[in-house]
């Protein structure tokens, strides 16, 4: 190798890095998201859609909390990345359930569609979000 392809082989390392760390959060995320979407449609047979998406964007917090700690970001699950990540998630789902009225009440989409199309707007900026509080700054003992 010459020192030109040396000096790539690190910002490689971190591109790859970057989209393995993307990848595995969609992979989460979509797990998370198929748990809570299919809570809120069994939720939605016996209480109001808006409360279905609470209760189950609630469940989807913990669950998230879990998964991006462990096998995104890989750093241990505590006290100080699980409030802010909670706090955030909390945000996040006034911001969806918003959203969802708007989407059902507004524009007519059924609420199953508009839980789904929710979690798709919010998962870019749940992305930077997440990685922002579960960094190692915030991770460490």
């Amino acid at each position: 190798m010459n020192e030109t392809e040396l000096a790539r082989a690190p910002i490689r390392e971190q591109g790859y890095a970057r989209a393995r760390r993307w990848g595995v959060f969609l992979v989460m995320g979509g797990l998370n998201t198929a748990i809570t979407v299919l809570l809120a449609w069994a939720l939605m047979l016996i209480v109001d859609y808006r409360i279905a998406y609470v209760a189950s964007f609630a469940v989807g917090i913990v669950i998230a909390n879990y998964l991006y700690s462990a096998f995104v970001f890989r750093v241990p699950a505590r006290a100080r990345n699980t409030l802010p990540l909670g706090a955030w998630y909390v945000a996040s789902g006034v911001i969806g359930t918003v959203l969802v009225s708007l989407m059902t009440e507004f524009f007519g989409i059924m609420p199953q569609a508009s839980v789904v199309l929710a979690a798709a707007l919010m998962t870019p900026v749940n992305y930077v979000a997440s990685k922002t509080i579960l960094s190692t700054k915030t991770s460490q003992a």
